[in-house]
């Protein structure tokens, strides 16, 4: 199976863009209105990157834990910190940019608990969102980039969920559905009304549950190629049903989205990854995928141009058709940028640092 799967790339985008418009959905419509009640939902986009995130990880990077050794957990987790923090990193540096303006330039100078320093400390460390503190500030949608973290280092130990005798179809979804049922079980123990609820006392259990779940989701995928297009093309189909099933009994009989919504995701990538139907090459649109190539960016900026749109354009409640426009499209142009000049090369200095720590006296990296 290939390790780039066009249509998860678009549906990332999709996703990414979902949550772009989840903050300033209000600003847009005003509360209340049905377009901003179906945007408050783009909370739900972060599961979906959560057990996407599972999917890739487990596609590109299992191999290296066929034997566990702390030279491979070393190596993964330089992998993954070149792919994440430099960018997270640039973000940070900029929104030092916010206190000194609202300091320098407000009427209040009131910074708030929104700029707190512990917040940033921990922040460049991504550990934020490890339940160290009840609320976080800053580039708050890097709360998600710290749970993913610690789903990174408990990776290596995720994979032996899924070798050995487990290897077979019904054990990999003995694993999706266990990981389904305990992260229902800790929400709904805690009192919590969705997955939205709770980002920083159970956002490590909410991205670890929903990422070992795209794990799983990964080996019956692999499972289903092994056995051939027409057995591919009908575990997509079954998929592809449950799932829809499943959302439409959820959302009908009022569920707390924590019982069924992960589950839908997880069956949608099944369907996407395990067969090239009509929905997955749809979503292999060339702009879609352009917008899931730079996906990390979007979000990553979009909350800093949220914040300043405010600030310049925004007048009462709701914002001009002008500050939408400027949202949007500042949020566009940005995401290309800094996947172009900033995520790019830092992936590269980060690798290329670690090539030469670990090259031998007199080798000669190419």
């Amino acid at each position: 199976m290939s390790r780039q799967i066009d249509s998860l790339t678009s549906l990332r985008g999709i996703a990414a863009w979902w949550v772009v418009v989840f903050h300033f959905r209000d600003y847009m419509w005003g509360p209340g209105s049905s377009w901003s009640s179906w945007a408050s939902y783009g909370y739900l986009a972060v599961d979906l990157f959560f057990v996407m995130s599972g999917f890739v990880i487990q596609l590109r990077y299992a191999e290296m834990f066929e034997r566990l050794s702390f030279a491979s957990c070393l190596d993964f987790m330089v992998i993954r910190l070149a792919r994440i923090y430099p960018l997270h990193l640039f973000m940070c540096v900029v929104y030092l940019i916010n206190p000194l303006a609202i300091h320098f330039f407000s009427q209040s100078g009131d910074i708030s608990m929104r700029y707190d320093p512990l917040q940033y400390v921990l922040g460049l460390f991504l550990v934020q969102a490890w339940g160290l503190l009840p609320d976080y500030g800053w580039n708050v949608p890097s709360w998600s980039i710290s749970v993913e973290f610690a789903a990174y280092l408990m990776f290596p130990l995720l994979c032996l969920s899924l070798t050995g005798p487990r290897q077979r179809w019904w054990g990999s979804l003995g694993v999706l559905l266990s990981a389904a049922l305990v992260l229902a079980l800790c929400f709904s123990l805690a009192g919590k009304g969705s997955l939205g609820a709770g980002i920083y006392d159970l956002g490590v259990v909410r991205c670890v549950g929903e990422f070992t779940m795209g794990m799983a989701v990964c080996k019956l995928v692999q499972g289903a190629w092994a056995g051939g297009v027409r057995a591919a093309r009908w575990r997509a189909l079954a998929s592809g049903i449950g799932a829809t099933a499943l959302f439409v009994a959820g959302w009908s009989a009022g569920w707390k989205d924590y019982f069924y919504v992960p589950l839908c995701f997880a069956g949608l990538i099944h369907a996407l990854s395990t067969y090239r139907g009509m929905l997955a090459r749809a979503l292999e649109w060339k702009p879609l995928l352009a917008l899931g190539v730079v996906s990390y960016s979007t979000y990553l900026c979009h909350f800093f141009i949220k914040d300043w749109v405010l600030f310049g354009l925004v007048d009462g409640s709701r914002a001009s058709a002008l500050a939408i426009a400027a949202y949007l499209l500042l949020t566009l142009i940005a995401s290309f940028l800094l996947y172009r000049f900033v995520e790019l090369p830092g992936q590269r200095i980060v690798k290329n640092a670690w090539r030469r720590s670990r090259a031998q006296p007199g080798e000669v990296n190419p």
